[in-house]
């Protein structure tokens, strides 16, 4: 529209006087010229304002599901081991020969480890979504570096032996059993004519006994039928295993397929 063109001064100068001769002679373009400078004159007096602020709304669509679900197994692991552990362990059957059947097949060492399988996946499911948690919020940037720490942490301390296996492989003793251990390993040796310290621990294993005969009864004797807290303690001397049965006081017996051996 050349009129819009006329005001804004965009037009050339033959343009302009072409203009300007029709306005001379056209009433209604001079009355919308007029309009035109009005509505311009109204614009520039319109005051000035800032843009509003653009809102920039944080996209987490995936993180907090992944927070939740690692919290969720978590709290499931958790669960899990607590059962475990509220569940009674049964007394295991005893199998292990004695020094004097040394040339009877051995069974299979125990594994002495005392721990279930379903202790094992609460702790694997709390782990990882402890991890999981933790890398969501972190970052995995950050979590390298505390993944990094702790595995530093962990060897410094299974090289000084606060963590991991006894001697030569041996399993961990439980804290408050070492005494009991030693006088198994003297028994041991004493039965076998070798030294305590060539003895070795093969497995043990924390127990609840039905009664005071400690999982292996004497015939024709009578025991309190109290639940009795001891340990299973296998160890290995001469290339025979010798399966002991204690209680927590100290007292064990020697379990030859389900009875007690003479001293």
């Amino acid at each position: 529209m050349l009129l819009s063109a006329y005001l804004d001064g965009e037009l050339s100068a033959a343009e302009r006087r072409t203009v300007e001769a029709h306005l001379g002679t056209c009433d209604r373009c001079r009355a919308l010229l007029a309009d035109l400078r009005q509505v311009k004159k109204l614009v520039a007096e319109l005051p000035l304002e800032n843009p509003p602020r653009p809102v920039v709304l944080r996209r987490r669509p995936v993180g907090w599901v992944v927070e939740l679900a690692a919290l969720v197994a978590v709290v499931v692991g958790l669960v899990l081991v607590g059962a475990d552990m509220l569940v009674p362990r049964p007394a295991p059957p005893a199998t292990a020969p004695a020094a004097a059947d040394r040339a009877a097949t051995r069974p299979e060492p125990a594994t002495g480890s005392g721990v279930r399988a379903l202790t094992l996946v609460g702790v694997g499911l709390a782990v990882a979504g402890g991890l999981a948690f933790l890398t969501v919020r972190l970052g995995r940037g950050r979590m390298s570096l505390l993944v990094g720490l702790l595995g530093l942490a962990g060897g410094f301390l299974g090289g000084c032996g606060g963590l991991g296996p006894g001697r030569n492989g041996e399993p961990p003793v439980p804290p408050g059993a070492e005494r009991i251990v030693a006088a198994v390993r003297a028994d041991a040796a004493r039965r076998s004519g070798q030294d305590p310290a060539s003895v070795r621990l093969v497995s043990i294993e924390t127990v609840e006994w039905p009664d005071t005969s400690l999982g292996c009864p004497e015939p024709g004797k009578f025991y309190a039928q109290v639940i009795t807290p001891g340990y299973r303690i296998v160890v290995r001397a001469a290339g025979t295993d010798y399966d002991y049965h204690t209680d927590r006081a100290g007292n064990f017996v020697l379990c030859v397929r389900g009875r007690p051996s003479a001293r």
